[in-house]
């Protein structure tokens, strides 16, 4: 092993870490998802050679370069996805503002109701 494969192991243990002390309970399901995406780290600084091979076998080049595609694809995706949560979250907030204000409408004025 050499000393850029320890340092990414001892980074990647560490983050490990400090996320599961600090992360919520309920977060159990992200820690693991994170969990299971850095073996995949640790594992390419222990072996490099097999993220080559792949690198090769897809006419990549060099295995960096699959990391930095796939991340971009990753990227792209949740821009997306979050983009989409925060125009329903929108909608949902627009659509409960509403009903607040004709409730309120209604408490203050019960008459003028039909």
């Amino acid at each position: 092993m050499n000393y850029a494969a320890a340092f990414v192991l001892s980074v990647v243990v560490v983050i490990l870490i400090v996320d599961k002390i600090f992360m919520p309970k309920h977060a159990k399901r992200a820690w693991q998802m994170m969990a299971f995406a850095y073996s995949f780290a640790i594992i390419f600084a222990l072996f490099p050679g097999i993220l080559t091979s792949i690198a090769e076998v897809l006419g990549i080049g060099r295995g960096v370069d699959v990391i930095i595609y796939c991340l971009s694809f990753i990227l792209i995706r949740e821009i997306f996805i979050s983009r989409s949560r925060q125009n329903s979250s929108e909608r949902q907030m627009t659509i409960l503002t509403r009903q607040f204000a004709i409730f309120n409408a209604q408490l203050i004025n019960p008459k003028s109701q039909s």
